[in-house]
């Protein structure tokens, strides 16, 4: 088989594995929660702007002023709290991520790539 040929098979089993995904509870949940969110931009901002700085928090943490800012993301998703419909997607959000990295785990452990991933 030549390479352009496994790269086809490749590519038709991964769009047939990323439907199998779709299909799945946790999936199914995300696309719900994001849909009622779509309904109203205000929330979806505040969604939005949550996750962007939670993401700068997580990605530049040095201690100790990075408890200084938990605290502080930890208060503002306290707030947060008040809107259900933006924890669901949150939550839901944060699960399909969690799902993703382990495929992505499993996908490099199988390429043997020597690649440290903590």
């Amino acid at each position: 088989m030549t390479f352009m040929k496994e790269w086809e098979a490749i590519l038709a089993e991964t769009n047939a594995f990323a439907d199998k995904l779709k299909s799945t509870e946790v999936f199914k949940e995300y696309r719900s929660a994001a849909e009622a969110l779509q309904k109203r931009p205000e929330w979806k901002a505040l969604a939005d702007h949550f996750r962007e700085e939670r993401y700068r928090v997580y990605d530049s943490f040095k201690e100790p002023t990075g408890f200084t800012a938990l605290e502080e993301l930890e208060e503002k998703h306290e707030k947060l709290a008040m809107y259900p419909e933006i924890e669901r997607y949150l939550r839901a959000e944060t699960a399909v991520c969690r799902v993703l990295q382990r495929i992505q785990d499993v996908l490099v452990q199988a390429a043997d790539l020597e690649m440290d991933m903590e």
